[in-house]
Protein backbone atom coordinates (compact mmCIF):
# COMPACT_ATOMS: atom_id res chain seq x y z
CA UNK A 1 0.00 0.00 0.00
CA UNK A 2 1.35 2.98 -1.13
CA UNK A 3 0.60 5.79 1.17
CA UNK A 4 1.03 9.95 -0.01
CA UNK A 5 -0.06 11.88 3.29
CA UNK A 6 1.89 12.63 6.20
CA UNK A 7 -1.46 12.50 8.27
CA UNK A 8 -2.02 9.00 6.87
CA UNK A 9 1.37 7.97 7.29
CA UNK A 10 1.33 8.81 11.03
CA UNK A 11 -1.62 7.45 11.36
CA UNK A 12 -0.80 3.68 10.35
CA UNK A 13 2.39 3.67 12.37
CA UNK A 14 0.55 4.73 15.42
CA UNK A 15 -1.75 1.69 14.73
CA UNK A 16 1.35 -0.65 14.07
CA UNK A 17 2.49 0.95 17.33
CA UNK A 18 -0.65 0.54 19.37
CA UNK A 19 -0.93 -3.61 17.17
CA UNK A 20 2.54 -4.82 18.98
CA UNK A 21 2.49 -2.99 21.91
CA UNK A 22 -1.18 -4.90 22.81
CA UNK A 23 -0.05 -8.43 21.23
CA UNK A 24 3.65 -8.27 23.90
CA UNK A 25 1.07 -7.64 26.45
CA UNK A 26 -1.07 -10.37 25.69
CA UNK A 27 -5.17 -10.37 25.64
CA UNK A 28 -6.41 -9.05 28.55
CA UNK A 29 -9.63 -9.96 30.27
CA UNK A 30 -12.05 -7.63 30.82
CA UNK A 31 -16.11 -7.11 31.65
CA UNK A 32 -18.38 -5.57 30.05
CA UNK A 33 -19.71 -2.59 31.55
CA UNK A 34 -23.15 -2.57 33.55
CA UNK A 35 -26.20 -2.12 30.99
CA UNK A 36 -24.98 -3.59 28.28
CA UNK A 37 -27.66 -6.10 26.73
CA UNK A 38 -25.74 -7.93 24.00
CA UNK A 39 -28.93 -10.07 23.26
CA UNK A 40 -31.13 -7.31 22.68
CA UNK A 41 -28.32 -5.51 20.31
CA UNK A 42 -27.85 -8.75 18.24
CA UNK A 43 -32.06 -9.26 17.57
CA UNK A 44 -31.73 -5.21 17.12
CA UNK A 45 -29.29 -5.82 14.91
CA UNK A 46 -31.09 -9.06 12.65
CA UNK A 47 -34.39 -6.81 12.97
CA UNK A 48 -33.14 -3.44 11.36
CA UNK A 49 -31.39 -4.15 8.10
CA UNK A 50 -31.65 -0.76 6.44
CA UNK A 51 -32.37 1.89 9.02
CA UNK A 52 -32.17 5.68 8.65
CA UNK A 53 -29.90 7.77 11.02
CA UNK A 54 -31.61 7.69 14.08
CA UNK A 55 -32.77 4.53 14.18
CA UNK A 56 -29.62 3.53 15.98
CA UNK A 57 -30.30 5.27 18.87
CA UNK A 58 -32.28 2.48 19.97
CA UNK A 59 -29.47 0.15 19.36
CA UNK A 60 -26.69 2.22 21.53
CA UNK A 61 -29.23 2.22 24.27
CA UNK A 62 -28.95 -1.51 24.14
CA UNK A 63 -24.87 -1.21 24.55
CA UNK A 64 -25.50 1.27 27.48
CA UNK A 65 -24.53 4.42 25.80
CA UNK A 66 -26.92 7.11 27.36
CA UNK A 67 -28.99 9.01 24.35
CA UNK A 68 -31.52 11.83 24.51
CA UNK A 69 -34.87 10.70 24.67
CA UNK A 70 -36.77 11.00 21.05
CA UNK A 71 -39.84 9.76 19.00
CA UNK A 72 -41.65 9.87 15.36
CA UNK A 73 -44.58 11.89 15.04
CA UNK A 74 -46.14 11.60 11.22
CA UNK A 75 -48.19 14.78 12.51
CA UNK A 76 -48.74 17.63 14.23
CA UNK A 77 -51.32 16.27 16.60
CA UNK A 78 -48.98 13.38 17.21
CA UNK A 79 -46.61 16.00 17.88
CA UNK A 80 -47.40 18.33 20.47
CA UNK A 81 -48.17 15.09 23.17
CA UNK A 82 -44.78 13.55 22.36
CA UNK A 83 -43.12 17.10 22.68
CA UNK A 84 -44.83 17.42 25.89
CA UNK A 85 -43.80 13.82 27.37
CA UNK A 86 -40.16 14.47 26.08
CA UNK A 87 -39.90 17.69 27.95
CA UNK A 88 -38.42 21.41 26.54
CA UNK A 89 -36.54 22.51 24.69
CA UNK A 90 -36.73 20.12 22.18
CA UNK A 91 -35.50 19.88 18.96
CA UNK A 92 -37.07 18.78 15.67
CA UNK A 93 -35.68 17.05 12.91
CA UNK A 94 -37.52 16.07 8.93
CA UNK A 95 -37.56 12.25 8.36
CA UNK A 96 -37.40 11.84 4.91
CA UNK A 97 -35.18 9.82 2.61
CA UNK A 98 -35.05 13.30 0.12
CA UNK A 99 -33.45 15.85 2.13
CA UNK A 100 -32.64 17.05 5.80
CA UNK A 101 -33.40 19.56 8.14
CA UNK A 102 -33.45 20.59 11.94
CA UNK A 103 -35.10 23.08 14.04
CA UNK A 104 -33.49 23.76 17.47
CA UNK A 105 -35.02 25.74 20.63
CA UNK A 106 -38.55 24.55 20.51
CA UNK A 107 -39.94 25.92 23.82
CA UNK A 108 -43.59 24.89 23.68
CA UNK A 109 -46.95 23.25 22.20
CA UNK A 110 -47.07 26.21 20.20
CA UNK A 111 -43.59 25.92 18.58
CA UNK A 112 -44.41 22.48 18.19
CA UNK A 113 -47.47 23.08 15.95
CA UNK A 114 -46.30 25.88 13.67
CA UNK A 115 -41.82 23.94 13.64
CA UNK A 116 -44.09 21.06 12.05
CA UNK A 117 -45.95 22.65 9.63
CA UNK A 118 -43.16 24.66 8.66
CA UNK A 119 -40.87 21.75 8.52
CA UNK A 120 -43.34 20.07 6.18
CA UNK A 121 -43.74 22.87 4.15
CA UNK A 122 -40.25 23.74 3.42
CA UNK A 123 -39.56 19.71 2.38
CA UNK A 124 -42.48 20.09 -0.14
CA UNK A 125 -41.21 23.35 -1.50
CA UNK A 126 -37.69 21.89 -1.76
CA UNK A 127 -39.38 18.75 -4.02
CA UNK A 128 -43.14 18.66 -4.29
CA UNK A 129 -42.95 14.84 -4.54
CA UNK A 130 -40.72 14.15 -1.61
CA UNK A 131 -41.48 11.30 0.55
CA UNK A 132 -42.43 13.45 3.74
CA UNK A 133 -42.62 10.55 6.75
CA UNK A 134 -42.51 12.28 9.35
CA UNK A 135 -40.75 14.88 12.29
CA UNK A 136 -38.59 13.14 15.02
CA UNK A 137 -38.37 14.77 18.35
CA UNK A 138 -35.68 15.03 20.74
CA UNK A 139 -35.20 16.55 23.70
CA UNK A 140 -32.00 19.10 22.92
CA UNK A 141 -29.09 18.74 24.83
CA UNK A 142 -27.33 20.32 27.38
CA UNK A 143 -24.15 22.60 26.97
CA UNK A 144 -21.17 20.06 26.98
CA UNK A 145 -18.55 18.91 24.40
CA UNK A 146 -19.68 17.80 21.16
CA UNK A 147 -17.12 14.14 20.12
CA UNK A 148 -17.12 12.18 17.04
CA UNK A 149 -17.06 8.80 18.33
CA UNK A 150 -16.94 5.98 15.29
CA UNK A 151 -15.61 2.36 14.40
CA UNK A 152 -14.24 0.77 12.00
CA UNK A 153 -12.70 -3.39 11.76
CA UNK A 154 -8.94 -3.39 10.55
CA UNK A 155 -8.59 -6.82 8.30
CA UNK A 156 -4.94 -5.82 9.87
CA UNK A 157 -4.98 -4.87 13.41
CA UNK A 158 -8.99 -6.03 14.48
CA UNK A 159 -12.05 -3.48 15.75
CA UNK A 160 -10.43 0.03 16.06
CA UNK A 161 -12.48 3.32 17.45
CA UNK A 162 -11.71 6.65 16.61
CA UNK A 163 -12.69 9.88 18.14
CA UNK A 164 -11.82 13.23 18.52
CA UNK A 165 -13.93 16.48 18.99
CA UNK A 166 -16.22 17.51 15.64
CA UNK A 167 -16.41 20.10 13.88
CA UNK A 168 -13.23 22.09 12.53
CA UNK A 169 -10.92 20.03 14.92
CA UNK A 170 -11.38 16.78 12.95
CA UNK A 171 -12.70 18.34 9.26
CA UNK A 172 -10.21 20.89 9.46
CA UNK A 173 -7.21 19.88 11.73
CA UNK A 174 -8.05 16.12 11.36
CA UNK A 175 -7.09 16.03 14.92
CA UNK A 176 -8.34 12.25 15.90
CA UNK A 177 -7.58 9.50 17.94
CA UNK A 178 -7.59 5.52 17.45
CA UNK A 179 -7.36 3.23 19.82
CA UNK A 180 -7.15 -0.71 19.25
CA UNK A 181 -10.11 -2.46 21.10
CA UNK A 182 -10.57 -4.15 23.61
CA UNK A 183 -9.11 -1.11 25.73
CA UNK A 184 -9.47 -0.15 29.37
CA UNK A 185 -10.24 3.17 30.61
CA UNK A 186 -6.61 4.22 31.31
CA UNK A 187 -6.30 3.54 27.98
CA UNK A 188 -8.49 5.92 26.72
CA UNK A 189 -8.10 8.87 28.93
CA UNK A 190 -4.37 8.55 27.83
CA UNK A 191 -5.53 9.30 24.13
CA UNK A 192 -8.14 11.82 24.74
CA UNK A 193 -5.33 13.39 26.74
CA UNK A 194 -2.89 13.64 23.66
CA UNK A 195 -5.91 15.33 21.71
CA UNK A 196 -4.46 18.46 21.00
CA UNK A 197 -8.22 20.11 21.20
CA UNK A 198 -8.20 18.77 24.56
CA UNK A 199 -5.49 21.34 25.73
CA UNK A 200 -5.93 24.75 26.76
CA UNK A 201 -3.27 27.68 26.96
CA UNK A 202 0.35 26.16 27.92
CA UNK A 203 -0.91 23.08 27.18
CA UNK A 204 -3.13 22.00 29.71
CA UNK A 205 -5.75 19.97 29.41
CA UNK A 206 -8.77 22.07 29.25
CA UNK A 207 -11.46 19.10 29.28
CA UNK A 208 -12.79 17.52 32.77
CA UNK A 209 -12.28 14.08 31.45
CA UNK A 210 -14.46 11.94 34.44
CA UNK A 211 -17.40 14.19 33.49
CA UNK A 212 -16.85 12.06 30.06
CA UNK A 213 -17.68 9.09 31.23
CA UNK A 214 -19.29 7.01 34.61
Amino acid sequence: MVYRQNPIILNAFEKQRDYYDKKAEGLPIYTLPDGIDIGAANNWIKGNTVVQGEETLELLRHFGIAVAESAVAKDDKEATPMAERIGYPAVMKIVSPDAGGVITGIQNAEDVRSTFERIRENLYRYNKDADFQGVRIMKQASEGYDMFIGGQFDTSFGPIVSFGYSGIYIEVFQDIANILCPANMQEIDDKVRKLKSCKGPGGKVQVILPAMWP
